[in-house]
């Protein structure tokens, strides 16, 4: 479980210091990232929900809600979550990053990046991305990611960044054995979820100046070094239609270019697998 007070006396130490550090240029002070108000609930039907709801009342971008166990978590393409209760980091992020919306999807590369990180730090080995959103760890999967945009006329509003870590989870009933892997089945011991929120957080804020800037170079490259399918012959199903090749890289703006025997293919949303 989370220890609130801790996670709190956490993420003050982390704002007066580390966190402070990343304030993307240009910003009024006082209007620095993830500097929003923290929410940790026992129970809730999903976090980037409750997110998305505090987001329409106006709440300040950097506002993070957490769970300890979700009712009616969601992955992509409406897919559920399941998570022990109390066992794995489950948050959203409110992100109020003013690009447009064709910017979009470098959002899911900035933080599967950022999540890779942690789990380097912790593990001391290294994690994987497989696009769009999943990141990976000897072929088995530790974290999805699920970013949502709310759209008005002048562009986006809101993104609502929400993450599934598998922390101290060690069996994964409805996978089989080789699907799943968590930081405990990585390392042997338990984590604590405050310091790996806060770690998290801090790896986020690092990248973000290279979104709001629409600088998308540095997250791209670090995705590309990361990346588990890029040069396999890939299968990307669009809702039903299916686009078959070569997974080359990535796009400025987070898309897989796939070459295909007609020509090179820029796919902004979609399942991948591997051929």
């Amino acid at each position: 479980m989370i220890d609130e007070p801790k996670l709190r006396q956490l993420l003050e130490a982390g704002t007066s210091g580390t966190l402070q550090q990343h304030v993307p240029q240009g910003r009024p002070p006082g209007s620095a990232p993830f500097r929003g108000p923290v929410h940790v609930f026992s129970s809730l039907d999903s976090t980037n929900s409750r997110a998305r709801e505090l987001a329409a009342a106006g709440a300040p971008e950097g506002t993070v809600v957490v769970a300890h166990v979700q009712t009616a978590g969601r992955g992509r393409q409406g897919r559920g979550w399941m998570s022990e209760p109390g066992k794995n980091l489950l948050m959203s992020l409110l992100l109020r990053p003013g690009i447009p919306p064709e910017f979009l999807g470098i959002i899911s590369l900035y933080a599967s990046v950022s999540v890779a990180a942690v789990v380097e730090k912790i593990t001391g080995g290294s994690a994987g991305c497989k696009w769009p959103n999943d990141v990976m760890v000897a072929g088995r999967k530790i974290c999805g990611i699920l970013s949502e945009s709310a759209l008005t006329p002048e562009g986006v509003g809101a993104v609502i960044l929400g993450i599934g870590l598998n922390v101290n989870q060690e069996t994964f009933p409805g996978l089989p054995d080789t699907g799943a892997t968590s930081l405990r089945l990585e390392t042997g011991a338990d984590h604590d979820l405050a310091g790996v929120l806060c770690s998290l957080i801090g790896e986020l804020a690092d990248r973000y100046g290279s979104v709001t800037r629409r600088d998308s170079g540095r997250i791209i490259d670090e995705w590309t070094r990361r990346s588990v399918i890029l040069g396999s012959g890939v299968r990307v199903d669009r809702g039903g239609t299916i686009i078959a090749g070569t997974a080359l890289g990535v796009a400025p703006n987070g898309a897989l270019r796939i070459g295909t025997p007609d020509g090179v293919v820029d796919v902004v949303a979609g399942e991948v697998h591997i051929a």
